[in-house]
């Protein structure tokens, strides 16, 4: 074995330069495909391409594009300055362009101009065929007396039915009504006004999600501070979308930063060696960014149950470089030098740690076999992640520790003192030992049965949300649009059918659900389909 080891050692010796450059040339290649790695936080892409709703979901979205929304609230207890707020933000936001604001929808003007100009094409057809039928009977017998329609139903003499005529007035005259009433989207209590901000992009794109709230945000500014008195917040999917993402990078790169500054800060104060340290580091470095950039190439993207997984190969990845450098230190404390240190380092290391990284990858690659996408990216990067890391542990960093004694640069403190200490902890009693673990295990056992059977999942897919200030203001604002205009003013889902006769027997059965339960127990607060509007 000490042979193979002094082969293996001396090979990394007389190649250490080319495999240094290797190592670098692979971190910056592998740098820049893993830096076009994106993060989705769409719920969609933790569930598996074949889930009927995902296939669903695939299929609309090729029917018909997917925009986003932002809403808009202005709110005072005055109106007049309310509405001239309001009319500013508006101004604002149209100056944004057509590259961000598809349409902007402030009032109900351009509906109610429809329906007014074609208020006739809005009335029941039989009313409207009973009093075609009653004009027709009343101008002929204007114009002959004596006329007489044999076709028609036995009446009452006269031209048209008194009521009939009434009800048609009367909603002609609610049409007017509505028609020159106020348009603005005004909340039932009057103190709130929205608009509505479609966008011609989904929610999904950052880079112009990111330059439309920024628009948004800018011009919120410039309206409270020409309009004091009044209130000015942000809503929809376009906002909550893009602070999810931002609040995962956000978490992940702070993740991932903690755990470098706390594993980088121990390492020193146990070996005190700033050249051995920043070598274990680099070597794990080239290990986790090969990781990611065989995720991009591979998978393609991060989703919220792999977004974290740099900290985690860091966290884990790095236990096999530490055996190295452990090992070396020790031979170099016991009085080797250079080679015959690097030698005895190499002699059982590898072997142990693969041991050690075989059975960390079979554990993540474990999760492969189930159709949950979150879990089954996380074993698969999570595995090749620890491979990855073994190999860059072996050739790596016996490489740079190598170039790191032929230079002088790598020494070797006393044991620390901790060692020491530990050992001296360590029971010297086994009974004892034996039995508090059994109490202890048995106590585990109980808590993990009573926990597992007693409903321990999370169904509820709120709370996995982000939670931030700029979301709790959203949110809060979000409540406030609901209270003014009900809940049915913003959320909901699509129902895409192949034929459109299917949608009236569809909407009849939905319907029939909320038949007679109160309003806090409907499963709907509206339901509509196309031919409602038409």
């Amino acid at each position: 074995m000490m042979s193979r080891s002094a082969a293996y050692t001396g090979f990394i010796e007389r190649h250490r330069r080319g495999i240094l450059w290797a190592a670098l040339l692979l971190t910056l290649g592998c740098g820049l495909v893993a830096s076009r790695l994106p993060v989705y936080a769409d719920f969609s892409y933790l569930l598996p391409p074949s889930a009927p709703s995902v296939q669903q979901l695939r299929a609309l979205e090729k029917r018909a594009r997917v925009l986003g929304t932002a809403m808009l609230a202005v709110q005072s207890q005055q109106p007049a300055a309310r509405a001239a707020a309001a009319d500013d933000l508006r101004a604002k936001v149209h100056a944004l362009g057509p590259e961000l604001v598809s349409n902007l929808t402030f009032d109900q003007h351009v509906a109610r101009e429809f329906i007014w100009a074609n208020r006739w094409l809005f009335l029941p057809l039989g009313e409207l065929q009973a009093a075609h039928d009653g004009l027709q009977t009343a101008l002929h017998r204007r114009r002959n007396p004596l006329f007489v329609d044999l076709d028609a139903p036995s009446a009452p003499a006269g031209a048209l039915d008194g009521n009939l005529l009434r009800t048609l007035q009367g909603r002609v005259a609610e049409a007017k009504a509505l028609h020159d009433a106020p348009s603005a989207l005004v909340g039932k209590n009057g103190a709130l006004q929205m608009m509505v901000v479609n966008t011609p992009f989904a929610p999904s794109d950052s880079g112009r999600a990111s330059a439309l709230l920024r628009g948004l945000q800018e011009a919120i500014r410039q309206v409270q501070a020409n309009h004091p008195q009044v209130r000015v917040g942000m809503a929809g999917d376009v906002l909550s979308a893009h602070e999810e993402q931002r609040s995962i990078l956000q978490s992940m790169a702070w993740a991932t930063l903690l755990t470098v500054v706390l594993v980088v800060g121990a390492l020193y104060l146990y070996y005190r060696t700033w050249s051995g340290v920043l070598a274990l580091f680099f070597a794990l470095l080239v290990g986790t960014v090969a990781t990611f950039a065989f995720t991009r190439l591979f998978i393609g993207h991060l989703n919220l149950a792999t977004a974290f997984l740099s900290s985690i190969v860091l966290g884990n990845g790095i236990n096999f470089g530490i055996m190295v450098l452990a090992r070396h230190l020790e031979a170099r404390r016991a009085g080797h030098q250079g080679t015959a240190a690097l030698v005895l380092a190499m002699r059982d290391t590898p072997r142990g740690t693969a041991a050690a990284a075989l059975t960390a990858a079979s554990a993540d690659l474990s999760l492969v076999i189930t159709d949950f996408r979150g879990f089954r990216h996380f074993g698969i990067i999570g595995g090749v992640g620890m491979a990855l890391c073994w190999i860059s542990a072996d050739t790596v960093l016996p490489a740079l520790l190598s170039s790191l004694e032929a230079r002088g640069r790598l020494q070797a403190h006393a044991e620390p003192a901790l060692g020491r200490l530990l050992a001296r902890l360590l029971p010297r009693r086994s009974g004892w030992v034996v039995a508090g673990g059994a109490v202890l295990a048995l106590a585990a056992i109980f808590g993990t049965w009573h926990f597992l059977t007693h409903d321990p999942y999370e169904t509820n897919f709120k709370n996995l949300r982000s939670d931030n200030a700029a979301l709790q203001t959203e949110r809060a604002w979000m409540h406030a649009i609901d209270q003014a205009f009900g809940q049915g003013i913003s959320g909901g889902f699509v129902i895409g059918l192949r034929e459109r006769q299917a949608a009236a027997p569809l909407l009849r059965r939905l319907r029939a659900l909320d038949d007679g339960k109160p309003a806090a127990q409907r499963l709907f607060s509206r339901l509509n389909a196309l031919d409602d509007l038409l």
